[in-house]
């Protein structure tokens, strides 16, 4: 009795947000595991140390690191950041300030799905303002491009509350993957057309991109281990391996030692798995503890008739109530493994409790400190209450599309 109320104080204090996340959920788990008897370690045929290896098991490391070795020397090297305007070119080519905004959103996605943090404001920096010279709203420009986070979170290879659902459900990267990007990348896409129409008419002024500083890699230098990091595990070869040898062909191409090319790819390696490790540690132990199976004796007339859906909905107000996705996870794991112990079908359990929190955590304020937040600092003119006035009912009717995706799932 004593450690289901720890393990409900912690999941409380985890959703509100003002505690640290990972470390709190470690810390509750180990004391919950103490006041139910469970020893830190020795030979007792259960302790927290049999407790934490059975929760890494599941977890993707390999995977999950290939992915953050590589994008480590992306980032390193400044081939993200020529990539980003390449496609902020392209952007402005096909639809001016908002093909710029939609670019940079999806630049931003991409990056945030393989680092496990999406950070917009590194795209906003240079897309932001090239928006605003091409006659688009600051405070537009900005929401645009932080709505990026819905899609990183949706279809992540690296977010800890992304890996936690899968190693509840037992579901592999891949369809999930595809499934989440089918649902989210609608956030961007209602986003540019809404922008579209308001510019409807409006002749735009002259100005746009700088021009990257001298001496930046070439446009093809830089897609090339891209691509290759793509085609490699389109073809099954494992991301680690993958993501090793595309990051030795940055070093290569840039003529860059071995040991700063390693000690780029290693760079922001350690907070993402220790965060996965934490709530992966907080599911087992939940498992373990009965709380689960209590959760679905008193939830199971709601859950019985629409589980996946049910589960959707509140995996959209844990987003909503915490605005993070990381935080929401304290409720989300927990009603994933009840839907899964229901015999619910783990694709369609994984999309659910994915997606509904990756979509609704930027509703209220547009969502954690490094998104809409930080977002509006690096786009002068921009206001962070017009800015998510201007997002909410593109979030509404991003999250009616993944609702109505969960039936399909």
């Amino acid at each position: 009795m004593a450690a289901d109320g720890i393990l409900l104080v912690t999941l409380f204090l985890m959703s509100t947000g003002r505690v640290p996340i990972y470390v709190t959920a470690v810390a509750g788990s180990v004391c919950a595991c103490l006041a139910a008897g469970i020893p830190l370690s020795g030979e007792a045929p259960e302790t927290v140390r049999h407790l934490l290896g059975q929760a890494l098991r599941p977890m993707p490391v390999s995977d999950m690191l290939g992915a953050l070795l590589f994008i480590g020397i992306m980032k390193q090297s400044h081939y993200m950041d020529v990539i980003l305007h390449v496609l902020m070119e392209l952007g402005q080519k096909a639809g001016g300030a908002p093909g710029v905004a939609l670019a940079a959103g999806f630049a931003a996605a991409v990056l945030g799905s393989l680092s496990a943090f999406t950070q917009p404001f590194l795209a906003a920096s240079s897309a932001g303002p090239a928006a605003v010279r091409l006659g688009m709203s600051p405070s537009r420009a900005a929401g645009m491009i932080s709505l990026s986070n819905a899609l990183a979170n949706a279809c992540s290879f690296t977010h800890p509350t992304f890996l936690a659902v899968l190693a509840v459900t037992g579901v592999s990267f891949g369809a999930i993957n595809l499934w989440g990007f089918a649902g989210a990348v609608w956030i961007l896409l209602f986003a540019y057309w809404r922008a579209r129409w308001e510019m409807k008419g409006s002749a735009a002024p002259e100005g746009g991109i700088e021009p990257l500083p001298s001496g930046s890699p070439s446009a093809k230098a830089a897609f090339f281990p891209f691509a290759m990091f793509c085609a490699a595990v389109f073809f099954g070869v494992p991301m680690f391996v993958a993501g090793l040898a595309a990051g030795l062909l940055v070093c290569f191409q840039c003529r860059m030692s071995l040991a700063k090319g390693e000690s780029s790819m290693m760079s922001g390696i350690s907070i993402p798995v220790m965060a996965a490790m934490s709530l992966l540690f907080m599911a087992e132990v939940l498992d373990r503890s009965g709380l689960v199976d209590a959760v679905i004796r008193h939830a199971s007339p709601l859950l019985v008739a629409a589980p996946v859906q049910i589960l959707f909905l509140i995996s959209a107000a844990a987003g909503l109530v915490t605005q993070s996705n990381a935080a929401a996870a304290a409720v989300v794991i927990p009603a994933a493994q009840a839907a899964m112990a229901m015999g619910c079908e783990p694709l369609a359990v994984s999309f659910a409790a994915i997606t509904g929190c990756a979509v609704m955590q930027l509703f209220l304020t547009g969502g954690a400190v490094t998104s809409l937040a930080l977002v509006v600092k690096v786009v002068p003119g921009a206001s962070l209450r017009e800015a998510n006035d201007w997002q909410r009912p593109i979030i509404l009717a991003d999250g009616a599309v993944c609702f109505l995706l969960t039936f399909l799932v």
